[in-house]
């Protein structure tokens, strides 16, 4: 479902992820599930887990920008959305790339609604 156009690439994930065993009962019980800005950013944020954290301790990066770019944030906004999950994140256990889906998603659905994707 993720990779709709390249069939190697798709085969390559599946086999990296669980032998193709979630992607295929998925792909039958709930195909819209797995697409949209939410669920490429959160396979995002999960395959780039140390180097978004790394990146959200300097406050910038090309990781954030493009993890905050397919959650369909305003440019303009990048800065002052990444200070909040700053600030949010920090309270949460390291490595825990649930935890800053959770913090970014929060974020961009409440005082960043009006920059960003929110019914993605």
């Amino acid at each position: 479902m993720i990779f709709n156009d390249n069939t190697a690439a798709a085969a390559i994930s599946n086999v990296i992820w669980d032998l193709g065993t979630t992607a295929v009962s998925s792909n039958i019980s709930s195909q819209e599930t797995c697409e949209g800005e939410k669920a490429r950013t959160a396979m995002f944020i999960k395959a780039t887990m140390p180097t978004i954290e790394q990146e959200l301790a300097v406050g910038e990066g090309e990781y954030i920008t493009a993890m905050l770019d397919l959650r369909g944030c305003e440019a303009n906004t990048h800065g002052e959305i990444v200070k909040a999950i700053r600030e949010d994140y920090a309270a949460e256990s390291a490595n825990n790339p649930e935890a800053l889906y959770n913090v970014l998603e929060r974020n961009v659905t409440s005082d960043f609604a009006k920059s960003c994707a929110t019914n993605a």
